[in-house]
């Protein structure tokens, strides 16, 4: 096989590659394709820094075409996995990063009901042991996220049960890509699976008031707006859990983001045209919650 990078190189590499799609190919098309077999060798032979390094270079240049191919022909998607299931420091993450931007574009090791499946699980294994670094929750769920592209992996997403955890992520730092991610899958849940989504209202409708959470707050009002699509069931839901005061308080706020404030105020149009929800029960908070 291709000899390894060394670590050294490996992050330079990263940094060159972060740095735009210009040095993206140009890595790629370097050294007669000799870059991206020499960092996935050192993703599975480095260890610790090594394998971080190599896989933060690698999640870059999987923005590059010709380099994801490379990275298939490669086998990087089993390093990956390896990494993910039983690395060190934060090679686990950046490993699942890679993983993420490669389901993203439908790489087939990654689809439906094998290998969307085992990844899938190794991914919630990895949030589940508290392994890795503090961003290791936060590239996960953005993970996850890219892999719910894929309508056969949306499916395993629920199949694995790996929604709880997306729910437990949302007080902490990892809230903002929690949030986001249980939003794309409530926008594309079908029947079966909204009551799982459904987990997710009260938690959401906390961080609404997280001021500790800035960030997370446009990517919670946009998951609740999503929620109170699924059915007359989510739209009960939001007024037994006190989302309208808390979406009214983000749309009154003088400091709450702009896209935050649109988002509560989507949320609340649905509630309003709500029949089943009652749209007295709506109109009779707007005051009181203002």
């Amino acid at each position: 096989g291709p000899e390894a990078a060394p670590p050294p190189a490996a992050a330079a590499l990263w940094s060159l590659a972060k740095d735009s799609s210009q040095y993206q190919k140009r890595i790629s098309m370097s050294y007669g394709g000799r870059a991206v077999p020499c960092l996935v060798n050192l993703l599975a032979t480095g260890g610790g820094k090594g394998a971080q390094n190599a896989a933060g270079a690698l999640y870059h240049l999987s923005h590059d075409d010709l380099a994801r191919e490379d990275m298939v022909r490669s086998d990087v998607v089993r390093h990956c996995l390896h990494v993910v299931r039983s690395g060190e420091l934060d090679a686990p993450a950046e490993a699942a990063a890679v993983l993420g931007q490669l389901a993203l574009h439908d790489v087939p090791q990654l689809v439906g009901d094998t290998g969307g499946i085992k990844a899938l699980e190794a991914l919630r294994d990895l949030l589940r042991s508290k392994r890795g670094g503090r961003n290791t929750p936060a590239y996960v769920a953005a993970a996850i996220r890219k892999f719910a592209k894929h309508k056969d992996n949306r499916t395993g997403i629920f199949r694995v049960r790996i929604v709880p955890d997306l729910v437990a992520l949302l007080d902490t730092s990892a809230a903002a890509r929690a949030a986001s991610t249980i939003g794309y899958l409530a926008l594309h849940a079908s029947e079966e699976l909204v009551p799982t989504a459904l987990l997710a209202v009260h938690p959401l409708v906390s961080l609404l008031e997280n001021d500790a959470l800035p960030e997370a707050k446009a990517p919670a009002a946009c998951a609740l707006w999503n929620l109170a699509l699924l059915n007359d069931d989510s739209k009960v839901l939001f007024i037994t859990s006190g989302a309208v005061p808390r979406l009214v308080n983000i749309i009154d706020s003088k400091i709450a983001p702009a896209d935050a404030r649109g988002y509560a105020a989507g949320a609340l149009g649905i509630l309003a045209c709500s029949e089943t929800a009652g749209q007295e029960h709506v109109t009779a908070l707007l005051p009181e919650a203002v």
